[in-house]
């Protein structure tokens, strides 16, 4: 499935795996969940940043300009959708590969 930002840019983010993406973001890096609001409160990694896909256009002023964001959904797609339109923003984006499932499939971190 293609988002609307996927015609601005070509795929200038990459995809991590959640074992990168726990060792960003205990260096610091922001963790974005761009899941609704209901996922987010059913557990989300720890210390993630909520911002659901269809606010992030308006939100951008939240994130760090000068730094990655990692984007996390449930399995990807809508962190895609959401890396491409960092992306298309000037921003440094990773999304996180398996999303949530995989985070918590390995174990990491969930707050509720």
């Amino acid at each position: 499935m293609s988002s609307p930002y996927s015609k601005i840019v070509k795929k200038k983010y990459d995809s991590i795996s959640v074992e990168a993406a726990l060792a960003q973001q205990r260096n610091g890096v922001l963790m974005v969940d761009v899941r609704d609001d209901q996922e987010f409160m059913e557990g989300h990694a720890r210390g993630a940043h909520h911002i659901p896909v269809h606010e992030l256009p308006h939100r951008l002023h939240e994130l760090p300009a000068d730094q990655p964001v990692l984007v996390m959904s449930d399995q990807n797609a809508r962190a895609r959708t959401a890396a491409e339109l960092l992306a298309a923003s000037g921003l440094v984006a990773s999304t996180v590969e398996g999303g949530i499932r995989e985070w918590r499939a390995k174990g990491h971190p969930i707050e509720m």
